[in-house]
This record gives C-alpha cells, structure tokens and sequence, in this order.
C-alpha cells in the first residue's frame, strides 16, 4: 500500500499550495541555502560569465523545478556529510540528480 501512495507523489501537489508542509519546508531549505551561501551563488555566476543567480532555484542545473530542488534535498539529507556521500558513491547507492525525471524516479 505504502509503494501505491509512493508512486502516486502527492507531495508534487502540495509543492505548489502555499503553506502547505512541503511547499514550506521547500521554502525554507531555498531561503536557507540563499541567505548562507551567496557566495557560491557568486562564484557560479562569475563561472557561467552571466548575471548574478540570487537563488539556487535560479542555477541552470535548477531552473526553478521545485521537484529537482525537493530530491536534491532529500539527497543531501540522506548523504550529510562528505565521508557519507563517498561511501554511497562507493557502494553504487548514490544518486545524482540531473533532470526533471532524475528527480521524479528518486523521488518515487
């Protein structure tokens, strides 16, 4: 029952409902990593010799897909810590998100 629910993503809806428990956590993480880190927000603008990116939801690899931005998320809340992500590297269990639909199998 779990895997039907799981497969059906109710939470890309909730994504979109302001106030909802996912569009604010989404919120808040995107805030977050704005407010502390704008200077690699600084250094990729300068790389990619464009504007400067005010948000992570503005990085090309992004490009304001809540659903890529939610498993990036999850990901890096799986994989804390360095020594974390090169063990599930290692051992095959990591997982980089690329695309829209990346995202929405490792959400899955």
């Amino acid at each position: 029952m779990l895997g039907g629910i799981i497969s059906e993503m109710p939470w890309i809806g909730q994504l979109a409902i302001e106030g909802s428990k996912a569009n604010v956590l989404l919120k808040s993480a995107v805030d977050n990593f704005d407010k502390n880190h704008k200077d690699l927000l600084c250094l990729f603008s300068t790389l990619e010799r464009g504007p400067m990116y005010k948000s992570v939801m503005d990085l090309p690899m992004i490009e304001g897909d809540q659903i890529i931005m939610l498993a990036i998320l999850l990901s890096n809340a799986l994989h804390p810590k360095n020594e974390q992500r090169s063990k599930a590297i290692k051992n095959g269990s990591y997982v980089e998100i690329k695309s829209h639909k990346e995202a929405e199998d490792f959400l899955k």
